[in-house]
């Protein structure tokens, strides 16, 4: 497989993070990664049924996970729920 033979898909399927289109399908997660010094790594996911959730790694090895409804209601405490 080579690049060109995305083309096609990436056309058709919706890429963007923020999209809630399934395109067919029952089940679906997009998930968004940023990198940087500290924290070293956020990952922001989100699903067709409405779970949000966010990992933030820091670079002494520790992390902080996030849940919510929506990306504005992510926090600590709603992960307990």
């Amino acid at each position: 497989m080579v690049a060109s033979d995305l083309i096609p898909v990436r056309s058709a399927v919706n890429t963007d993070f923020y999209s809630e289109e399934s395109h067919g399908a029952d089940f679906w997660n997009r998930t968004k990664n940023e990198f940087g010094d500290d924290p070293s790594q956020i990952m922001t996911s989100h699903t067709s049924d409405g779970k949000w959730k966010r990992i933030i790694n820091y670079k002494n090895g520790t992390h902080k996970t996030e849940c919510g409804a929506s990306e504005a209601e992510l926090s600590e405490a709603n992960c307990l729920n």
